[in-house]
């Protein structure tokens, strides 16, 4: 028989979430709430497809050339590959016996807090795969940073900067350009961002009977009737790099060595700064104007520590450290440094 109370709350869980009065205890701490700051700045634009998004990446430019009087010059074009970027379907559905939301002593409370949950489940998950999704070995979600910029050498290679490290302990940092040339993606046809809907068909009270008369006919695992709610979350998303330069990758940075401070740790303020120098000087210089994007640094917390103790010493000039409306604002070459906590301190080494 199948274990219900795996994907569906129980009483134990009603009972876990009352406070020492008996009611609902609405002021419950997440504790697996995270820090994911590039969701912020993730620019969203609608697809040119109802799967993705079809871009044209220019490959090579047109040949000119010196003439002289009566001569002429070769004709010439630039050349294009054209790639096709996909979109997944990011979703979720969420039911309760009508019965135990009763017992929680406030339906509509108990089934908000619920909904935050998932919506916080979908945050991190689309975190992770910005960060580490591949379409390739999972053809229902789609390519995040690290399965493209994965390698030391080539064109990609070039805009990823080896830390040195080569276990399995390992960190980046992300240098990301949002804007016309790395954006979110939903398909063309469909609305952006995560949704929330009370699927739920019977949802509202029939006139003159309470609210507990409310719900929906549901189904547990083993095809037995319930009455119960229930809700639906979902995301359509993906991912567009239309140039790659726009992303730069500091790869490697081992952790154990970076904490201990031996001497084969990395130095992380100069591979900011090399990091820095392989994106466009149009996305550097203006940093959001003028229509060229806007670049952040992304760090999980360990390296973004190390960062802050850094910014209190004074010859570090170029790494500055502010409050901004009650929140820490660490910024470096003028750029914004953002926390990430799905950046993982395990990664392979990139080779």
């Amino acid at each position: 028989m199948a274990v219900l109370g795996t994907t569906v709350p129980t009483l134990a869980d009603i009972s876990a979430s009352m406070g020492a009065d008996g009611s609902f205890d609405s002021d419950r701490v997440n504790l697996l709430a995270q820090t994911n700051e590039m969701l912020e700045d993730m620019v969203w634009k609608e697809g040119n497809l109802p799967t993705g998004h079809k871009t044209t990446q220019i490959t090579g430019l047109p040949t000119v050339g010196f003439r002289r009087f009566n001569e002429g010059v070769a004709l010439s074009k630039s050349t294009g590959a054209q790639i096709e970027e996909g979109a997944a379907m990011l979703e979720g559905f969420f039911q309760v016996d009508r019965g135990l939301a009763i017992l929680s002593q406030d339906v509509n409370q108990y089934r908000l807090d619920e909904s935050g949950l998932f919506m916080e489940a979908m945050n991190q998950t689309l975190q992770t795969y910005t960060l580490y999704g591949n379409a390739s070995t999972m053809p229902e979600s789609f390519t995040g940073f690290g399965a493209r910029y994965n390698t030391l050498s080539g064109p990609i290679g070039n805009q990823v900067i080896d830390a040195g490290g080569s276990g399995s302990d390992n960190t980046s940092i992300w240098l990301i350009g949002w804007g016309p040339h790395v954006f979110g993606m939903y398909p063309k046809g469909t609305v952006g961002g995560l949704h929330h809907e009370d699927v739920t068909v019977n949802r509202q009270a029939m006139e003159g009977m309470p609210s507990v008369m409310t719900g929906d006919v549901l189904t547990d695992a083993n095809g037995r009737l319930f009455m119960g709610y229930r809700d639906h979350f979902s995301w359509n998303c993906g991912l567009v790099v239309r140039d790659y330069r726009a992303v730069s990758r500091v790869a490697n940075i081992d952790i154990s060595e970076l904490i201990a401070g031996t001497v084969d740790a990395a130095d992380i303020i100069k591979l900011m700064i090399r990091a820095y120098y392989k994106i466009p000087t149009v996305l550097r210089k203006n940093n959001g104007s003028k229509g060229f994007g806007r670049p952040a640094f992304y760090v999980n917390s360990t390296i973004k520590a190390m960062l802050h103790e850094q910014a209190l010493e004074k010859n570090n000039v170029q790494l500055n450290l502010r409050e901004v409306e009650g929140k820490e604002f660490v910024s470096f070459l003028g750029i914004p440094v953002r926390e990430v906590d799905q950046l993982l301190n395990s990664e392979a080494a990139v080779v």
